[in-house]
C-alpha cells in the first residue's frame, strides 16, 4: 500500500500531451467539472471565477500587512517570512532577521523576496504599483506616474453618462 499522497507501484501517472508541452509559468486557470461549464460555449467555462493564491503568497502578505500597520514586523510576522525561507532553501541558515528593521528597511526585504518567490507568475506589476517602486525601478524605461492607474475605456465613461472620470494622464 502506498503512503498518502503518492502512487501504488503499480499504478501510472499520466501527464497529457498538453502538460508536457506546457512552457510557460503563472497562467492559473480553473477548469470546471463538465456539469458546470456554459451550454452555449462550454469551452468557456462561464463558471469559472476562482482565483488561486499560493501559501507563500499569503504569508507575504501577512507579513507585509503587519509592518504596513504596526511600522514594523513583530514575531508572528517574522515567523511566517521564516516559513518562506525555510521552505526556499529547505534549511534555517538563510532568514533574514525583519523585526529590528525600520518599516521601510522590512518593506524592501518583503518586496524583493516576493520578486525571488512569484518569479514569472504575473505578479511584479502589481507589486511595484503597491511597494511604489515605478519611479524608482521604471524611470529608464519611460515610467511615468501616468501608468499607475490603467486608462478606463471610454465605453465605460459613455456608460456612467458623466459619473466616470478618466485616469490622471490618461486624458
Amino acid at each position: 500500500m502506498a503512503a498518502k499522497g503518492e502512487l501504488a507501484a503499480a499504478d501510472t501517472f499520466i501527464v497529457q500531451t498538453i502538460q508536457e508541452n506546457f512552457e510557460w509559468l503563472g497562467h492559473y486557470k480553473h477548469h470546471a467539472r463538465k456539469e458546470n461549464a456554459g451550454e452555449i460555449e462550454p469551452l468557456n467555462n462561464y463558471s469559472n471565477s476562482f482565483r488561486f493564491y499560493r501559501y507563500a503568497d499569503v504569508l507575504l502578505l501577512a507579513t507585509e500587512l503587519t509592518v504596513r500597520i504596526n511600522g514594523q514586523a513583530n514575531s508572528e510576522a517574522q515567523d511566517w517570512f521564516n516559513q518562506i525561507r525555510d521552505r526556499a532553501f529547505q534549511n534555517q541558515d538563510n532568514r533574514i532577521d525583519l523585526t529590528g528593521k525600520t518599516k521601510q528597511q522590512a518593506l524592501d526585504i518583503i518586496f524583493e523576496e516576493r520578486g525571488f518567490e512569484f518569479m514569472d507568475e504575473m505578479q511584479r506589476w502589481f507589486d511595484i504599483m503597491r511597494f511604489d517602486k515605478g519611479a524608482e525601478l521604471l524611470s529608464s524605461k519611460g515610467w511615468t506616474e501616468k501608468y499607475r492607474y490603467f486608462p478606463i475605456a471610454q465605453k465605460e465613461i459613455d456608460a456612467s453618462m458623466g459619473t466616470l472620470d478618466q485616469n490622471p494622464g490618461w486624458k
